[in-house]
């Protein structure tokens, strides 16, 4: 950058010099940007995160993009250039990401911010269903049926039974 500083002198009717110096105003036409993620620094897989954006300074209005670095040499694109400065990501894979915006000004100068982001597996919630109401008779035959929901893949299931006295016994191992 260079800066340039007028002085300039003239001598009024009345003998005096009078020195003016002008010095310039530098104004940063920078684009700087804030960067917010929600929820902060990690979500479940499956999950909503909300990406938003503000943009200072460069010229006119901004567009902004939004991707993620999954840190495996692939990079999603969650959307491409838009003037909206929000977007909503449902993830997939979970692992360590990198979350990236973009900011582009009217004049087409662009700039990048970026944060470090976790996706984690959805907890599994399981339901257990008996035929039963409170207690069953020794002897009686009671049916169970498992309802999961969140994680990923297939399910299989073990069933076990603890006693008054503390003891655990396997009904039915994995399956």
């Amino acid at each position: 950058m260079v800066l340039l500083l007028l002085i300039t002198s003239f001598s009024s009717s009345l003998g005096c010099t009078v020195i003016f110096i002008i010095k310039p105003t530098i104004k940063d036409n920078t684009i700087k940007i804030q960067f917010a993620i929600a929820p902060q620094k990690a979500a479940e897989s499956g999950g909503s995160v909300k990406l938003s954006a503000t943009a200072f300074g460069g010229k006119g209005s901004y567009t902004y993009k939004f991707l993620v670095y999954d840190g495996k040499s692939t990079w999603y694109k969650i959307r491409d250039f838009a003037a909206d400065s929000s977007c909503i990501w449902k993830p997939g894979a979970t692992g360590k990401k990198t979350l990236f915006v973009d900011v582009k000004d009217q004049a087409g100068v662009s700039r990048r911010a970026e944060a470090a982001y976790e996706i984690n597996q959805k907890g599994l919630q399981v339901t257990l269903k008996t035929d039963v109401d409170g207690k069953a008779q020794n002897g009686t035959q009671v049916h169970l049926s498992a309802t999961v929901t969140g994680g990923t893949g297939d399910y299989v299931y073990k069933f076990i039974v603890r006693n008054t006295k503390d003891e655990w016994y396997k009904i039915r191992d994995y399956s």
